[in-house]
Order: C-alpha cells, then structure tokens, then sequence
C-alpha cells in the first residue's frame, strides 16, 4: 500500500479509537463548540499538519532515511525557544542557552562527515 494511503487509513482509524474512548470515558458530547476557529484549526490540524505533513515526512523517510530526517527534531527546541523570546516575550536563560549549545554540537558530532564535505564544496566554489 503506497505510504499516503497507509498514513490515511491509520489516521482514521487512530481518530475512530480516540472517538470511542472518549465515549467510554463518559466526555460530552454536548459540550463541543463547533466556532469558527475550532472548525479552523480542526481543519488546519487534518488537512496541513496531519495529512500533508505526514506525507511530507514519509516521503522525506524514503528519500533520506531515518537518521537524516528525524534529525530535523534537533531545530524544534531551538525554534521554540526564539519563538518564545521573539514573539512572547520570554527570557533566554542561562540553562537554556547552554542546552542549545549542547545540541547543536550533537547535531555537529552526528553530521561531521556530510558537513565537512559541503564545506569542501563551498571552499572549492569560493577559489
């Protein structure tokens, strides 16, 4: 089965269960607000963030393998904390800055040889 169809149907089938065991749970259905924004973001979540970024990701898993793509996870503290400082306001700690350092030399150690060929590259392109 190609990897979107199979993405697809496990998602459906994954928000079945999450259905049935919210009613098994005894949450209400009568309390859910259909508002614009949850229609959107209900909407944003299906079709962006899971459908197309699912796909994205499994093609990127065939293309690349494992290792390359899932190190993509090492931008996702980073990102979040220039966020949080940029656009909310929040303070760059002392901790925070020392583990971002942390992570970028273990992205470093897990990427030396690809990284030392592009540089070799660029200084080949800069003669």
């Amino acid at each position: 089965m190609p990897v979107v169809a199979l993405t697809g149907w496990a998602m459906l089938l994954g928000s079945a269960v999450q259905l049935v065991f919210s009613l098994a749970l005894g949450e209400p259905v009568a309390a859910v607000r259909l508002s614009t924004t949850a229609l959107l973001s209900i909407a944003y979540l299906s079709v962006l963030a899971g459908g197309l970024g699912f796909a994205i990701y499994f093609d990127l898993l065939y293309r690349f393998g494992p290792l390359e793509v899932n190190l993509v996870t090492y931008l996702n503290p980073i990102v979040a904390l220039l966020v949080g400082w940029l656009f909310l306001g929040e303070a760059l700690a002392a901790t925070a800055l020392v583990g971002l350092a942390v992570v970028f030399v273990g992205f470093v150690l897990l990427e030396e040889k690809e990284l030392a060929a592009e540089l070799a590259v660029y200084r080949g392109a800069a003669r």
